[in-house]
């Protein structure tokens, strides 16, 4: 699927508030979104909700249990939860060394089976990109 604005704009018109509400900017949110459009070729309103869903999933205690089983820690040394943006790009990083069918496991406790793909296309994009900086 080609992106372009439409996919854009309805993705955002999705999940604009809920990556606001968890810390993601403008510019961040668009990459995100256009991550996710890239890794899954899925259209606009679905990687939207998609989002919206991880992004509300990834607060629960659940998720949080799932980062601290792969070593990330989710709260700073003076308590404060670490930002979502700093969370994902650490467990892209994570994820490289583990086998694909441990990140499909992970990330279906994590977000729930229908965002699976939408998490696992951000965090290999984001892997790549940290790769190179």
């Amino acid at each position: 699927m080609e992106l372009n604005t439409k996919h854009l704009k309805d993705a955002l018109m999705r999940c604009g508030a809920a990556a606001e509400d968890f810390g993601f900017g403008f510019t961040e949110t668009l990459s995100l979104i256009a991550l996710a459009l890239e890794g899954t070729k899925k259209n606009g309103d679905f990687v939207g909700n998609s989002l919206k869903s991880i992004f509300v999933r990834f607060n629960r205690q659940e998720s949080l249990d799932q980062l601290k089983i792969m070593g990330i820690e989710t709260h700073d040394e003076e308590g404060w939860p670490v930002p979502a943006k700093e969370l994902l790009s650490e467990l892209a990083d994570r994820f490289e060394s583990v086998p694909l069918h441990q990140q499909i496991y992970f990330a279906e406790n994590m977000v729930g089976p229908r965002n699976v793909k939408t998490l696992l296309a951000i965090l290999n994009l984001l892997n790549l990109n940290n790769q190179t900086q």
